[in-house]
């Protein structure tokens, strides 16, 4: 009789695990580069002035960026720009964040030593965020976000995602340090992990 129990137990909380959601990410660690250097299933957010963010590869030919990409050959950078423009990327999800449910999500950051471009500095501190949003780009809600990143060796962030809406697409920016003037500065990223729903 202890056994059933034990299997319809051992059932029951396979089934009650199997309803907890996985949303995939496509091309977490950006491996999925295109002939002209982009990432097919990211889309950039970066203001159309400005070029879009940069994909690095392990050469550290790439603005004086050294770092080697943690997971795989490729990894991406963003930044702000002492202009005032900032960039993002977003990835449409197979499947929707829902209004009520929470998930757990991260992503590998860091800082550049070095990252100059026409020989302006942009190894500068910035911060990271996560939104959910109804369409490509859109920021409808502040899902999570980062002090602003200082270490200089891959690190994992971790976020905790409660949104109070139903989005269909999840967009990865930038942003200066609280209350300070628009100034150049960058954040490394790499692998983006599934957004596992909790509870």
């Amino acid at each position: 009789m202890k056994t059933i129990l034990l299997i319809i137990f051992l059932l029951a909380s396979n089934f009650a695990q199997a309803q907890l959601d996985t949303i995939y990410i496509m091309a977490p660690s950006f491996e999925d580069i295109s002939e002209d250097n982009e990432t097919n299933y990211w889309t950039d957010c970066g203001d159309a002035r400005e070029l879009a963010f940069p994909v690095f590869d392990n050469s550290g030919r790439q603005f004086g960026v050294t770092a080697k990409a943690f997971e795989g050959d490729y990894f991406v950078g963003l930044v702000v720009r002492k202009n005032g423009t900032t960039e993002g990327m977003s990835q449409y999800l197979h499947k929707p964040l829902l209004a009520g449910k929470i998930y757990q999500f991260s992503v590998l950051l860091r800082a550049p030593k070095v990252f100059t471009n026409q020989g302006i500095d942009f190894a500068h501190p910035i911060i990271f965020e996560v939104y959910g949003g109804s369409d490509a780009c859109t920021t409808d809600e502040l899902l999570g976000f980062t002090k602003a990143v200082t270490e200089k060796e891959w690190m994992q962030f971790d976020f905790i995602l409660e949104p109070t809406d139903d989005f269909d697409w999840l967009s990865l920016r930038v942003d200066f340090k609280d209350n300070q003037k628009p100034y150049n500065g960058s954040v490394l990223i790499d692998y983006v992990s599934d957004i596992m729903e909790i509870e």
